[in-house]
């Protein structure tokens, strides 16, 4: 989610004007998507994408998914977009994706009609005005609501007048530019950074599980909150980077991060212990080894890992382990990556990017479909449910050019 949604003061005066921030906002041109900008007021607001069914998300191997309705799915969105505060308007874009044409469809009307026609209704109905609603695709862009051809011809305009428009123009003078692919998990998507010495971590991994006197749960945690706090010795935070090109050099250290998230109670109580602090992780963890799983610090824990705590998330520590997570997968394997992916899975899903979150689960499903933490977390995130922060202002991720998420599958 990306509140406010319009970082530039760039004028936004018509329907090209709207599309060509869209891509700005979003941070690459979108494809197979349904957007929906919206409105408080007069000012921008908030920004959601949802991935259409048949889209890019929904070809992705992994667990199947069944596909919802066009009814269906216009409930489901509707009602997210009720829950984001202030909101009282909202335009709708398609974008279609080119290697998909929705069955039935007539080859000169624009694709998703039912939807739009239907979630028009549902958002109407719940005091949301539906400002406007155009199709993107096939190299034009066309109004759904508007009949007039002086205005709207039924064929669509070219996209060249978008990308002339004067806001798309200034944002690009601003150094804003759009990529061209979908959002994705660089991590799955490219070749990753290979890591110095493998075999070393691999060693230094089997020595802590294996070992005749091993660490405590306690101190396997907090190496990956001194990580979190800042640089792992005492400093200021540093940049993630650096700190994983120490631990490049590092395979004893490396070794032992990696070693903690055998444990499924360290593993489980990372995400309290950074998006919450570390002292409600390691109080947590301390509950569980006493066997007191019903502890308030341990309820707390799980209510922040099915997002209905009330607690605002510590995006920067939280930012911190999404990169790390990230970072240390090339030395990772197994279990350990499993619970890698799934971590990141799980910040992804926090953040309200349902998309990337399902990338990453899907991978470790495919790796490890025994994987129980792997099978739960593509369960939550499928169901279509957000953590009740994603849709309020002041406790959403505010990530450059963050949209919110929702992905296309529903239990």
């Amino acid at each position: 989610m990306a509140i406010p949604t319009n970082p530039l003061p760039v004028p936004v005066h018509d329907a090209e004007g709207i599309l060509a921030l869209v891509p700005h906002l979003l941070g690459f041109r979108p494809r197979g998507s349904l957007v929906c900008v919206l409105t408080s007021g007069g000012s921008l607001h908030a920004t959601l994408r949802i991935d259409l069914p048949g889209g890019r998300a929904a070809r992705r191997p992994g667990l199947p998914a069944p596909v919802p309705p066009p009814a269906a799915l216009a409930r489901r969105v509707a009602g997210f977009l009720r829950t984001v505060k202030g909101t009282t308007g909202v335009f709708l874009v398609v974008y279609s994706d080119p290697a998909v044409r929705p069955a039935g469809s007539e080859p000169d009307a624009p694709p998703s009609r039912t939807l739009v026609t239907a979630l028009a209704g549902e958002l109407e109905a719940c005091g949301i005005e539906v400002q406007d609603a155009w199709h993107v695709g096939g190299g034009r862009w066309r109004s759904y609501l508007c009949a007039d051809p002086s205005c709207c011809p039924p064929e669509g305009k070219p996209l060249d007048g978008i990308e002339l428009s004067e806001t798309n123009l200034r944002l690009v003078l601003a150094g804003s530019s759009p990529g061209g692919a979908e959002p994705g998990v660089p991590e799955l998507d490219a070749e990753a950074d290979p890591w110095t010495d493998p075999a070393a971590v691999r060693a230094a991994v089997h020595a802590v599980l294996d070992g005749a006197d091993p660490p405590r749960r306690t101190a396997l945690l907090m190496g990956w909150c001194r990580l979190l706090d800042g640089n792992g010795d005492g400093g200021h935070a540093g940049d993630v980077q650096d700190l994983l090109r120490r631990l490049r050099a590092d395979p004893v250290e490396t070794g032992a991060l990696l070693a903690a998230l055998h444990d499924k109670a360290v593993r489980d109580c990372l995400p309290s212990a950074a998006g919450l602090s570390a002292a409600d992780g390691v109080a947590a963890l301390a509950a569980i080894e006493r066997g007191a799983e019903r502890a308030r610090c341990v309820r707390r824990m799980a209510d922040f890992m099915l997002g209905v705590a009330p607690e605002t998330p510590d995006w920067g520590r939280l930012d911190r382990l999404r990169e790390l997570c990230g970072g240390l997968l090339p030395a990772a394997r197994e279990e350990d990556r499993c619970a890698l992916l799934c971590l990141a899975a799980w910040v992804e899903w926090a953040r309200g990017r349902g998309t990337a979150a399902g990338a990453l689960l899907d991978a470790c499903v495919a790796e490890c479909p025994d994987y129980r933490l792997g099978l739960l977390l593509h369960r939550l995130v499928g169901s279509g449910r957000m953590p009740d922060w994603v849709p309020d202002p002041g406790r959403a991720w505010r990530g450059h050019r963050a949209p919110m998420v929702l992905p296309p599958r529903e239990t």
